[in-house]
């Protein structure tokens, strides 16, 4: 009997490995793919609510200079670095300084010209008397900067100088102490300057000029920045490691998320031999993705842990004019079936990447030319849109798509209104967090936009390591405790994109990627799209309040659901703690895992 029953699971499996090899045609057997796309959902989680009337916020005051744009980019960003850390700022333009807030937990001068702040001997004697103060662009050589050097840590000055490269010396950044380049993506204009002995240097440029320090005045903190690439969106994370150098112990919330997007996949993938493959692996481009390309990736997926978001791609015409439909589907259905089922079984999620690659944008959106078609009307679009619909529920019919990223990182307010109204399950979209806003790609911060779509952009993307890689994940981290990066599967396959590197070469690159990521940041969590969204939604809904005692920090979270995930920077030893859970850290630091609304952390000293 039990012979009989082997038999005939064996027969059965044959049966269903035949169908497949040979191509699904039966949209009956299609139906037997059951996937709803559960997720951890914060609605399922009480809310629990604290009384806040008591409560303030720590409140920084930036001075910066209206005829000045790079000090108005670089307020912004100090700006919207502590609107992220849930703190409090106050702009004051700097003519109109009439006087000094010794309530403040910290000035930030924003601006190059010194002579212009009026009040610059009683910020300083603030200072002095337990304040704290962080210059966030280097200052100009000027009569005043001379009067006040030796405050600022400084013993003498020289002429500007253009700083090339970093060299991070200290743990101010988690996980970058160590990391040098002497490449020009990082390039500042500096003061050539030689510091006071008790002058704390974090960081310095390739060839050792010293471009962030930290100096002890009297009750209070100095913080320098010796240059002016904090103009950059993407080095937001140098100056969330340089206002935690303002106090003893400093902490704020993060994401906590690991998040790798596989773009265009599952997507048609090319019939033949591509000599890029071929010649390394004597095999056709479907067979090397099937046992080589995937096969990797779901190894880095266990090693690393790591979990995928793929999204789909239907076909790679270029047509914008509706209608829109496929002839023959069978093969890439049963891609979509097959690549889809183990993107799911490991912990991965799929979402829609469009009907084709055309992003959707109307006649003279896109201003490089890139090749692309533009679309005549919205209506093509939600039909085109609709059409990847059905063809993804042609197989997973009851699996809900809550996640988009657009073609190219390229979306149009006509396209988002085409997502929504033929989409309404997606809840998510997924660009990219930098680049030039004033071109063609979607820039995106992390936040919930005005109708209710969850912004997630990407940091980095590749399978190749470089230094600005590095440099962009540092800086999320240490901005976010995000990690948010994605390839396409025919990178592998593009001479430009892949720098003429094999794959042999590219997946031991990717590998070490995310090799280093789990051994810097262990303690970050890896989260499929849906759930990071989620954490990120949990991220912004909390209202957090930190109280600073003597030995003690008191956090206080309203709108507390589940968790809250903190970063502490201290070089303290924690005596302990309530509520709460911490991970200690090699590099002068912490996570918190808040467990309640109240929680508290002793420190010993």
């Amino acid at each position: 009997m039990n012979n009989k029953k082997i038999i005939v699971t064996i027969l059965v499996g044959i049966f269903f490995l035949a169908l497949i090899t040979k191509g699904i045609s039966s949209e009956s057997i299609l139906k037997f793919v059951k996937n709803i796309n559960k997720y951890d959902s914060l609605e399922k989680y009480e809310v629990k609510n604290i009384d806040t009337s008591n409560l303030k916020k720590e409140k920084y005051i930036l001075i910066y200079d209206e005829n000045d744009k790079g000090s108005i980019i670089i307020k912004d960003n100090v700006a919207k670095t502590l609107s992220y850390m849930q703190k409090d700022s106050v702009d004051i333009e700097i003519s109109k300084l009439m006087e000094v807030d010794n309530s403040s937990d910290g000035y930030i001068i924003c601006s190059e010209l010194l002579e212009s702040i009026s009040k610059t001997n009683e910020i300083i004697s603030y200072v002095k008397n337990g304040g704290s103060i962080f210059f966030a662009k280097r200052p100009l050589d000027s009569e005043k900067l001379m009067e006040i050097k030796e405050s600022l840590g400084m013993e003498s000055i020289k002429n500007l100088k253009n700083a090339i490269g970093i060299d991070v010396i200290s743990d101010f950044m988690l996980g970058a102490k160590g990391y040098i380049t002497k490449e020009d993506f990082i390039n500042n204009s500096s003061l050539d300057v030689s510091l006071k002995e008790q002058s704390k240097v974090h960081l310095k440029d390739s060839n050792g000029l010293p471009l962030l320090w930290e100096y002890k005045l009297d009750k209070g903190k100095v913080v320098v920045f010796n240059g002016t690439m904090l103009e950059e969106k993407i080095n937001r994370g140098v100056i969330a490691g340089a206002l935690s150098l303002m106090k003893d112990n400093f902490i704020y919330p993060i994401v906590n998320s690991k998040v790798v997007f596989i773009d265009d996949f599952p997507s048609p993938i090319p019939i033949g031999k591509n000599p890029l493959v071929y010649n390394e692996y004597k095999l056709e481009t479907d067979k090397f993705y099937r046992d080589i390309w995937w096969s990797d990736l779901i190894k880095y997926s266990k090693l690393y842990n790591v979990k995928y978001s793929g999204f789909i791609i239907e076909t790679y015409n270029n047509n914008t004019k509706a209608p829109f439909n496929e002839e023959d589907q069978s093969k890439n259905k049963n891609d979509l079936l097959l690549y889809g089922r183990e993107l799911l079984r490991n912990g991965g999620e799929m979402g829609i990447h469009g009907y084709n690659h055309q992003p959707l944008v109307m006649k003279d959106y896109i201003k490089s030319d890139l090749g692309y078609n533009s679309w005549d009307n919205i209506e093509d679009m939600k039909e085109a849109l609709n059409e990847v619909s059905i063809y993804t529920k042609s197989i997973y019919d009851e699996y809900e798509i809550r996640a988009y990223v657009p073609p190219s990182n390229i979306l149009s307010k006509e396209g988002r209104e085409a997502i929504k109204s033929v989409l309404p399950d997606i809840k998510i979209i997924s660009s990219l967090y930098f680049g030039n806003e004033q071109g063609d790609s979607y820039i995106q911060e992390f936040e919930i936009a005005k109708d209710g779509i969850i912004e997630f952009p990407r940091f980095t993307s590749g399978y190749e390591e470089s230094n600005e890689l590095y440099w962009s994940i540092y800086n999320g981290v240490n901005s976010f405790g995000i990690v948010s990066h994605f390839v396409h599967p025919d990178d592998v396959l593009d001479v430009e994109r892949n720098s003429g590197k094999s794959w042999s070469k590219l997946t031991e690159e990717f590998g070490n990627i995310f090799k280093t990521v789990k051994e810097k940041y262990s303690w970050m969590t890896p989260r499929k799209i849906s759930d990071a969204g989620e954490a990120l939604k949990n991220y912004l809904d909390m209202d957090v309040y930190i109280k600073y005692k003597d030995d003690q920090m008191i956090g206080y979270i309203d709108n507390f659901r589940k968790e809250g995930y903190f970063i502490l920077r201290s070089n303290e030893k924690i005596g302990g703690t309530k509520n709460c859970e911490i991970i200690p850290l090699e590099d002068e630091g912490y996570i918190i895992k808040a467990l309640g609304p109240e929680f508290s952390i002793k420190i010993l000293r």
